[in-house]
This record gives C-alpha cells, structure tokens and sequence, in this order.
C-alpha cells in the first residue's frame, strides 16, 4: 500500500465529521450554497439583510460561484469568495462565511471589496457602468460586540467642519451580519436556524 495514499473516508467517518459542523464551516458551506436546490436558501439571506436597504426590491438569484477566483494584476494578492451570486438585474452579491472574527479583519473586507470591483467593469465600459454591489460578511460572532442584527459599512460625506453630510451614494454596499443575533424577527430566527447541523432544518 502506497503510505502517500490517503485513505478515503468511509460514510460513517464522514457523517461523523460533519455531525457538528455548519454552514459556518467551509466545506458544509460549500456543498450547500453549491447545489440549486438550497439557492432559495442564499436568497432568503441575501433578502433579510438587504431589505432596510432595497425595501421595494426582491433579490431573485439566477447563478452562484462557489470559492469565486479573483485574479489581479502581479504581484497582487490575489483571492476568492466564498459565494458569488448574481441576481436578475445583474446586480453582483459577494458573500463571506466566517466562523471567527480575527480571520475577518476590517481592512480584509475593504481589500475583498475593492478586488470586486476591479472584476467588473472592463476597458471599453464607463465608469458610469459599475453596477451597484454588495458584500455580506456572514460572521458566527459579533464582530463589534453591540448586539446589533448587522453593521454596514460605507463612505460617508464629510465636510471639513466635521458636518456629515450623509451617504456617498458610491453603489459600494458591505453589510456585516452578527451571527449571534437571535431577536424575535425573520433574520433573527433565520440566524438561529444556520446553527443547526442539517441544512434540511434552516427555513
């Protein structure tokens, strides 16, 4: 027997494996958000979290690319994500699955952000052209420690007196859901549900 062989690994030692894991955990995430059957699923997420932002919009998922590649320009770090979904209208949802806050730091996001859309808009289009997009970090903790259900991230408009004055309006969305937020509403209970092991039991 060849010892660089790995043994491959039985049902049982699978099942076992996977019995506590979840969407939180890469290769559970992977395998979900890989099949078509569980993009209703995606678009419940991507629905609960956006609707304060689009409320008169309803994200409807027409592709998925799981571990998405993004290839920049040498010797540019390159990277993928976790989950790329594109809607109906081409509107482009990046979505990142972390199980602990330190492996998503604020300045990753904003790098994983920018590498978005540098995939988007080719030579011949304007700038004008970039479609809106918006990244979720799905985090299994609080990353700020607020009890918030989700933060949002985005550019405001400040004047040198300090007078803020409101949202660049840029179409860069990053929206960090707190995985630990188990209120009385749908994104609550949606939340408590990823928790569970079976895919079968997230509603």
């Amino acid at each position: 027997m060849n010892k660089d062989v790995l043994p491959t690994p039985s049902i049982r030692e699978l099942e076992e494996m996977l019995r506590d894991k979840t969407i939180y955990d890469n290769l559970v995430m992977r395998t979900v958000f890989s099949d078509p059957e569980n993009y209703p699923m995606l678009e419940k997420l991507i629905n609960l979290v956006v609707k304060d932002i689009f409320p008169e919009r309803k994200i409807e998922i027409k592709s998925v690319s799981i571990e998405h590649p993004i290839k920049l320009s040498v010797p540019s770090k390159d990277i993928s994500m976790d989950v790329l979904a594109i809607d109906s209208d081409g509107m482009r949802f990046d979505l990142e699955v972390q199980k602990k806050p330190s492996d998503m730091s604020v300045k990753r996001i904003r790098f994983y952000s920018a590498a978005s859309d540098y995939e988007i808009l080719f030579v011949s289009q304007n700038y004008e052209d970039l479609k809106d997009s918006v990244m979720i970090v799905l985090c299994k903790k609080d990353l700020y420690g607020k009890g918030e259900p989700y933060y949002t991230l985005n550019r405001r408009v400040i004047g040198r007196s300090g007078k803020d004055y409101g949202n660049a309006n840029d179409g860069s969305i990053i929206i960090i859901v707190n995985g630990e937020y188990h209120g009385d509403d749908d994104l609550g209970r949606f939340l408590v549900d990823l928790l569970k092991p079976n895919p079968d039991d997230i509603k």
